[in-house]
């Protein structure tokens, strides 16, 4: 490994495209993005995610955090498991889990999982 990032998360900074352009492109061969196209890229994808998942930023004392509008991000991961249709005749059970970790002084880790399954008959147009 000859470079990595080390900023906090979505942290990602085009300081840190310009590191490794340094280090790994010297030749400037174009392994990697220009700063101003990420940027946009990464605006863009914003502004989607807000007008299909909707979500407002707050910054807190712990950080940013994004809250999501419960009913649309459930019902899009509903879609996604293909279960919308099915979730309006039948039960449908959702887990969520959190967990997290120090990792050393100043950086932690959070992860987070959904399970997603439906209750029905033996009989199931997914299976």
């Amino acid at each position: 490994m000859k470079a990595g990032d080390v900023c906090a998360v979505g942290g990602f900074k085009t300081s840190t495209i310009n590191a490794l352009r340094n280090v790994i492109d010297k030749k400037g061969d174009g392994y990697f993005p220009s700063p101003s196209s990420v940027n946009r890229s990464r605006a863009l994808l914003d502004k989607y995610g807000a007008d299909v998942v909707g979500y407002h930023r707050l910054d807190t004392k712990y950080g940013e955090v994004y809250c999501l509008t419960f009913e649309r991000a459930f019902r899009l991961l509903l879609r996604a498991c293909k279960l919308e249709e099915l979730a309006t005749k039948t039960s449908v059970k959702v887990a969520l889990t959190v967990d997290g970790a120090d990792l050393f002084k100043g950086r932690m880790h959070v992860s987070t999982g959904i399970k997603v399954s439906c209750v029905t008959c033996f009989v199931c147009p997914l299976l």
